[in-house]
């Protein structure tokens, strides 16, 4: 790509891109070729799902990787989730305690966000999968109302961790995990995600202005949330359903 910044790393199969800042990891590699990443010290408008805000400063691991779309429909709703699981594996690799997903893009750690995904599919051929994983950076510090509920690495590992070293990792998982779901399809995918669900749990779902308790009982091949009413009813959500869900 004419223009692209050094330096350039080859790790894992990926041509990793290293920039200072960018208004978003994800737009600045929208046309960027499959195996191709790019990892920025800061993010200006970093964002999450339903347009929200996500806190990027420097210090955190803001990483977007471009991958090829899946050509059934179906496998490419499991895109934010196979990014779950690449980063959800990387950091139970480094020793974090209690590790596991939040569907449908969020990774905890002791109950608190650590990491969050975003895919945006910006050409027919081509998914940019955009990871932002805290290490060093306090989200708090311009979000106060994060104290509480969001965590970083440096404060379960220690000063010693470095964004590259997770980024390198996440890579290597990103990379293994999209191969296992083009081979062995949702099945191979879902086993590998099922130690990171937090099975039989309470989750608040909001859409709109209303909010509701239902009982998460996992997630179905084809990445939607399987929940339990009140009244037993057990039904799938999409992502687009759904605009919040919490654990109680």
């Amino acid at each position: 790509m004419i223009g692209m910044p050094e330096p350039i790393t080859y790790v894992a199969g990926w041509t990793l891109y290293n920039i200072s800042e960018c208004d978003s990891s994800n737009d600045f590699a929208r046309d960027m070729g499959s195996w191709t990443a790019v990892s920025t010290k800061s993010q200006r408008r970093g964002r999450g799902r339903h347009g929200r805000v996500w806190q990027s400063d420097e210090g955190g691991l803001w990483m977007s990787a471009v991958a090829p779309a899946p050509i059934d429909q179906n496998r490419s709703k499991l895109m934010p989730l196979a990014a779950g699981w690449a980063v959800a594996s990387t950091l139970s690799q480094y020793g974090c305690p209690n590790v596991h997903l939040r569907w449908p893009n969020d990774v905890m750690v002791d109950g608190k966000k650590c990491a969050g995904i975003l895919v945006d599919r910006f050409h027919p051929d081509r998914c940019v999968i955009g990871m932002g994983v805290n290490v060093w950076n306090d989200p708090s510090v311009h979000a106060p109302e994060l104290v509480g509920t969001a965590t970083r690495l440096a404060d379960i590992l220690g000063d010693s961790i470095e964004p590259y070293q997770v980024s390198v990792q996440v890579l290597a998982n990103l990379r293994q995990i999209l191969l296992i779901l083009d081979q062995e399809g949702a099945k191979g995918l879902m086993e590998r995600l099922r130690p990171f669900w937090k099975s039989s749990s309470r989750v608040a779902v909001r859409c709109g202005s209303q909010e509701t308790e239902y009982e998460f009982l996992g997630v179905d091949d084809e990445g939607r949330v399987l929940l339990k009413s009140k009244t037993g009813l057990i039904q799938p959500y999409a992502p687009e359903d759904i605009e919040m869900l919490r654990e109680i």
